[in-house]
């Protein structure tokens, strides 16, 4: 793997030249926003981590394309130790300059869905997987260069879902994700 990652960093163009598509891997933190709806168990600071690729549709403007999860940990009879959301996300990034740190902002959709989420009202209904839900999330940052090819890109997104599970009506999660991209341009 390794010898493949640096092949390619020989022929990707330079990221401060507002590369074609540019692949992130990104790590954090999870802050839940609010309290828990009343089934479910209110959320603790927890991890989040996701790889997304972005490709350029105009100057400054990326199309990306990614998949996250946010392990939250949660205590109570009502949780299995933590939620973790599996999500997909689309959308738009906007980047406002062009040379240089690059100030960045994103927004775009998610479709998660809860492991270990309550599914019934009821002490006895258990915990699983909830339905597939949607939500968005809007976000900004900056992408600092490390070289030809490599940036270093923190940032923070406001990121809200409304998923379902079994019996239990949908509820509305909200997350706030402080977290680090490291990018590699194509």
């Amino acid at each position: 793997m390794l010898t493949l990652v640096a092949a390619f960093s020989f022929v990707a163009p330079p990221l401060r030249a507002q590369s074609t598509l540019v692949v992130e891997g990104r790590a954090g933190l999870s802050v839940p926003t609010g309290t828990a709806p009343r089934a479910w168990p209110d959320p603790e600071s927890g991890t989040a981590a996701g790889v997304h690729f972005a490709l350029r549709r105009g100057a400054g403007t990326y199309l990306y394309l990614g998949f996250s999860q946010l392990h939250t940990p949660c205590g109570g009879e009502r949780c299995d130790g933590r939620f973790t959301a599996t999500q997909w996300e689309a959308g738009v990034r906007l980047d406002l300059r062009t040379e240089g740190v690059v100030p960045w902002l994103r927004a775009g959709v998610i479709t998660p869905s809860i492991e270990n989420a309550p599914l019934g009202e009821s002490p006895g209904a258990g915990l699983g997987l909830s339905d597939r839900g949607w939500g968005g999330e809007v976000g900004g940052g900056l992408r600092v260069p490390l070289g030809e090819r490599f940036g270093l890109s923190p940032g923070a997104r406001l990121v809200a879902s409304r998923v379902g599970a079994g019996e239990a009506d949908p509820v509305t999660l909200r997350w706030i994700v402080f977290d680090v991209g490291l990018t590699w341009g194509f």
